[in-house]
């Protein structure tokens, strides 16, 4: 069964900057359209940046129970999404090694999310020629680097015909 949306994530983070960063791009694969978004901030971290951009990038949509396909080239969004939360909320959001479960606001949000709809998941290899993990890499460069320069951290568009593949 085809997705109704595929989204690529990404989050990133210059740790001399202390700067971070989440994107995202949904397509359409039934008539290529796509909308992407990518914001930056302050005293974040790396996991922060790509778990907010999983949560900002399902918060567009308003209808529940689309297919969706989630790219990421992070494991530990794709394994948080697909296997983690689960038994993390099962246990009252605590790990099962010693030590404090991070991000735990994002995560709950997350969840909640990820219950609206029927979700699959895909990792790629960062930078490796995946044009929709590559294109919202560069969308968190660009955001990172236009708040470093002009004080504006937020990129939106509209992509009337995204080039990207649709192919699954």
């Amino acid at each position: 069964m085809s997705p109704d949306a595929i989204i690529y994530t990404d989050g990133g983070y210059r740790p001399s900057k202390d700067l971070g960063a989440w994107g995202y791009v949904i397509v359409n694969p039934k008539n290529k359209k796509a909308i992407t978004r990518a914001s930056a901030i302050k005293g974040t971290t790396n996991n922060r940046m790509e778990l907010g951009a999983v949560v900002e990038a399902l918060k567009v949509f308003t209808t529940p129970n689309k297919l969706i396909l989630l790219i990421s080239d992070s494991q530990y969004t794709i394994n948080s999404c697909s296997k983690w939360i689960q038994n993390w909320k099962a246990h009252g959001w605590k790990k099962g090694t010693p030590g404090e479960l991070k991000n735990i606001d994002i995560l709950k949000e997350l969840d909640i999310l990820l219950a609206k709809y029927k979700m699959n998941y895909r990792w790629v290899r960062g930078h490796s020629g995946n044009y929709g993990n590559d294109y919202v890499d560069n969308l968190l460069n660009k955001v990172m680097d236009s708040f470093l320069e002009k004080g504006v951290g937020d990129i939106s568009q509209q992509i009337d015909n995204w080039s990207g593949s649709c192919t699954l």
